[in-house]
This record gives C-alpha cells, sequence and structure tokens, in this order.
C-alpha cells in the first residue's frame, strides 16, 4: 500500500472526473484506491473510492468512477452516489492511497491563463496545496509577501514529498526581516534544518529546488493567514 500526495493540475473548474484512473484494471476492491480531499484549513473534507469496470459491476453499478468511501465500504452506493462531479477547487492538494500494484493518474482539462492565489492558513494549521500547473517550477515560484514581518525563520515551513509519499525536503520562508536575522542577503526559502541550527548561508538558497508539475505540499504556518501565489503555466 502506498500513498500518493497529488494536486490536479491549473484547471478551470476541475472535478474529480479529471482524476482519470484505468477503468479495466481489475483493482482487488472499492476501498483499494482512496483519494482524500482537504479543505482551506487543512481539514479532511472528503474521502472517495475509485471503482472500476469490475468492481462497479460487483457493488451493483453501471458507472464506474468515484463514489463517497462511506458509501462504499458500507455497500450503500448507487449510481446516483457517482462523485465524478464533484468540484475541487484550483490549486487544492488531495492525497491519493492505494492498495493496487503501481496505476497512472492523468490529468485533464483547461490550463488557466492567471496566477493561482492561495490562502496559508495561520496559527500552525496545514495548508495542503502544490505546483497546480502542467509545467515544473521552483520553489522561488511558491511566492509569499517578502515584506510581511514574520515572527521567525521556522513560522512557515513547506515539505515536500516524493512519488512514494515520503518526506522529501522541508523548507523554511525568510521574508526581508528574518533575512538580515540570519545575516543572509537573499529571501525565499531554505533548508529547514539550516535554518533552526542557524547554519543557513545564502549560498543555501533553495529557491531553485524544482517542483514537478502536480506536486503536492504541505505549508505549515505560525503566522496569521498569508497570502501563496503560484504563477500561471501560459505567462
Amino acid at each position: 500500500m502506498s500513498t500518493l500526495p497529488q494536486v490536479g493540475v491549473s484547471l478551470e473548474g476541475q472535478t474529480l472526473k479529471a482524476f482519470a484512473l484505468p477503468t479495466d484494471a481489475g483493482f482487488l476492491s472499492g476501498d483499494s484506491i482512496v483519494l482524500s480531499i482537504y479543505g482551506a484549513d487543512g481539514a479532511l473534507e472528503g474521502e472517495y473510492s475509485f471503482l472500476d469496470e469490475a468492481n462497479a459491476a460487483t457493488w451493483g453499478l453501471t458507472k464506474t468512477g468515484w463514489y463517497p468511501y462511506e458509501k462504499i465500504i458500507n455497500w450503500e452506493a448507487t449510481d446516483e452516489d457517482n462523485a465524478d462531479n464533484t468540484i475541487i477547487p484550483h490549486g487544492r492538494g488531495v492525497v491519493i492511497m492505494s492498495g493496487e500494484d503501481d496505476t497512472t493518474v492523468t490529468f485533464a482539462g483547461e490550463v488557466l491563463n492567471q496566477n493561482t492565489t492561495v490562502t496559508v492558513n495561520g496559527n500552525n494549521a496545514f495548508t495542503w496545496t502544490g505546483n497546480a500547473t502542467p509545467v515544473d517550477i521552483t520553489l522561488g515560484d511558491f511566492a509569499l509577501p517578502t515584506d510581511a514581518g514574520f515572527l521567525s525563520g521556522d513560522s512557515i515551513v513547506l515539505s515536500t514529498y516524493g512519488a512514494d509519499g515520503a518526506l522529501e525536503g522541508e523548507y523554511s520562508f525568510l521574508d526581508e526581516s528574518n533575512a538580515a536575522t540570519w545575516g543572509l542577503t537573499i529571501t525565499g526559502w531554505y533548508p529547514y534544518e539550516k535554518i533552526i541550527n542557524w547554519e543557513a548561508t545564502d549560498d543555501d538558497c533553495a529557491n531553485g529546488v524544482s517542483i514537478p508539475a502536480g506536486k503536492m505540499t504541505i505549508i505549515m504556518s505560525g503566522e496569521a493567514d498569508t497570502t501563496l501565489t503560484i504563477p500561471s503555466a501560459l505567462k
């Protein structure tokens, strides 16, 4: 079983249907691929199971696709419960947990010709977001205000996760005042461990770290709500 953090590409009105899985893969059971959506406050918002053709038939359903997880595990789902049209707000992160062998998620839709603005939750809450574009970007493209006067270098921390769901990296955001406090001349993202151990130099600035298309990140902030801007792939 693996956990695959993902975020949809930059789509207009993206729905669960945009998370396309093979419909003839013969997944073992209706709860073997589960997608979880997290709200703007970081709390779990919904869980959905993917049913391919074989599983849909087993559950007495005529439609493949996504269904509410609780209704699937309790054998209560009907065709009317199909959740393919559930809207996932642009830039919102989801987590896919699979008990199957590796499979492919295909995103489809229209790329937005505008930047994405995400509210970063304060008070040490989590914000699930990511590279909501179909092209690779860098940490430096995750733009936070550089003059906001954040309290400390560990007050906004961004975590990235690998294809296997394991933690890949943690980075702290330093605005102008914090960069000066750490003796740095570059604002932006730095390795979290180097910041909390006061070891960071300008050469450690991680603004150039690649965030592949569709990769999800989690941001934890001890500050008041602030705004994260992610550029459009078309600009």
